[in-house]
């Protein structure tokens, strides 16, 4: 298995479970989310507001399942899957997601 296939899939077990220190121990310090469903348009950036991010998730109904893994190399994958979610006027949404994701240091 490339090696940011195994990573990737290692983010998505630990984010899944809810094991969000195990998370936050693993994400480069400086990570970078660009948001398309929650907060649409948003950037995260850092660990610190990772960890609110994930805190605020904690708090709604969030779901995140990665179906496929596309290695591009061994620091860049793509994934497919799902984003499963309640928006602020309480409406489940189910919307398809694709993550590009680049692993460093």
């Amino acid at each position: 298995m490339v090696e940011s296939e195994r990573l990737a899939r290692r983010y998505f077990g630990l984010f899944a479970r809810g094991e969000t220190d195990q998370l936050l121990e693993i994400i480069h310090p400086d990570i970078e989310i660009v948001l398309k469903t929650v907060r649409r348009g948003e950037t995260i950036r850092g660990r610190e507001a990772m960890r609110e991010f994930v805190d605020e998730l904690g708090e709604m109904f969030f779901e995140s399942q990665a179906d496929v893994f596309r290695p591009v190399d061994e620091q860049r994958v793509v994934v497919e899957g799902r984003v499963r979610w309640m928006d602020e006027n309480r409406i489940l949404r189910d919307d398809p997601m694709i993550w590009a994701i680049e692993f460093r240091d």
